[in-house]
């Protein structure tokens, strides 16, 4: 169910792309955890703020419900009701930045299929993993 142990009678959420316990402060100011949290816009689910940015390098969708962050933004620390306190990436997507990298490094047909066909397995690895994580 996305979380770990039981901590006070709650429920710790993991991170959905490091899974580790993201434990999250009720009260503006408190001290939630070393590490920052963020949560998506769209599903509120916490996640590790540096674990968020790091896949934001790669897709600009929240990494568990897919919603894209774009458009629902994401929050980070405490105050998460605020519509105007959440941050907006740019879009991105890494087949967008797959096929700029092959354009501009003039690879020849087989090194771009090749290229391609593993940016296509590691969709269907994320894809699998993303299943899981729902489950």
């Amino acid at each position: 169910d996305g979380s770990v142990g039981r901590a006070d009678s709650v429920a710790i959420p993991l991170c959905p792309i490091c899974t580790a316990p993201v434990r999250v402060a009720e009260h503006e100011g408190e001290a939630a955890t070393e590490r920052v949290t963020a949560r998506c816009g769209a599903c509120q689910q916490p996640l590790h703020e540096a674990c968020l940015r790091t896949a934001l390098q790669i897709d600009s969708r929240c990494p568990l419900c897919r919603a894209e962050l774009a458009e629902v933004g994401f929050a980070i620390g405490t105050s998460f009701a605020s519509a105007d306190r959440l941050e907006r990436p740019e879009r991105r997507r890494l087949r967008q930045d797959l096929e700029a990298a092959v354009v501009h490094a003039g690879l020849d047909p087989e090194e771009a299929a090749l290229i391609r066909r593993y940016h296509a397995s590691m969709r269907a690895v994320v894809a699998n993993l993303s299943d899981i994580i729902r489950r």
